[in-house]
C-alpha cells in the first residue's frame, strides 16, 4: 500500500477562511461536553466547516485536516503568547521592602 500523498500547505487565504468558519460556529467546536450528542452535533458542524471551505478554496481539505490546523494554530498562538511574556521567575524583580512605622522609630525603649 502506498501512503496518502501530502497536500500542501495552508496559503494565507485558506487559513483566513478557516478562522472566519471557526469563529462561526465556535459556539459547537469549542463545546466541552462529551456525551453522544454533543459530539454528534461536533462531528456534523466539523462537516459543514469543510463543505462550506471547499466551496472557495483552491485545494480539497477534509473535516479532519481542518480540525488539525485548528488545534495546531491554537497550540501556536499559546506558545506564542508563553514566549512573549517573560516569565517572573526568570528575571529580577524589585521587592518593595515594608518597614512598619515601629521599626523605623530607632530608639530603644525598655
Amino acid at each position: 500500500m502506498s501512503a496518502p500523498k501530502r497536500t500542501s500547505n495552508f496559503s494565507r487565504e485558506e487559513e483566513s477562511l478557516l478562522i472566519r468558519l471557526v469563529n462561526k460556529y465556535k459556539d459547537v467546536i469549542e463545546c466541552r461536553k462529551t456525551d453522544a450528542v454533543t459530539n454528534s452535533s461536533t462531528a456534523k458542524t466539523w462537516n459543514m466547516i469543510a463543505k462550506e471551505f471547499n466551496s472557495g478554496a483552491v485545494t480539497y481539505r477534509d473535516s479532519k485536516t481542518l480540525k488539525n490546523m485548528t488545534i495546531s494554530k491554537k497550540g501556536q498562538r499559546r506558545s506564542s503568547h508563553r514566549r512573549s511574556v517573560p516569565c517572573l521567575l526568570q528575571e529580577e524583580v524589585p521587592q518593595k521592602q515594608f518597614i512598619s512605622p515601629i521599626l523605623m522609630n530607632k530608639s530603644k525603649t525598655f
